[in-house]
């Protein structure tokens, strides 16, 4: 009966790379730079931003009634 633990295949391929993505993160940080996933969450902030400042000008405002 074989015996051990059952791991995916490419399993250890993928631990490989999230180490090196997380290099690759750390020494882009000490020069300055952002990340992919940074630059993508920063454009995103930013497009929800945008989205919420053209909700709030489509707000129709309120009418006032001259009252002479």
């Amino acid at each position: 009966r074989p015996s051990g633990d059952i791991k995916a295949a490419g399993d250890q391929n993928d631990e490989k790379q999230k180490q090196e993505a997380a290099i690759a993160e750390a020494e882009a940080e000490q020069r300055g730079e952002m990340s992919p996933q940074q630059a993508g969450q920063l454009l995103q902030a930013m497009k929800d931003e945008e989205a919420r400042v053209q909700l709030n000008e489509r707000k129709p405002t309120h009418r006032v009634y001259n009252d002479w």
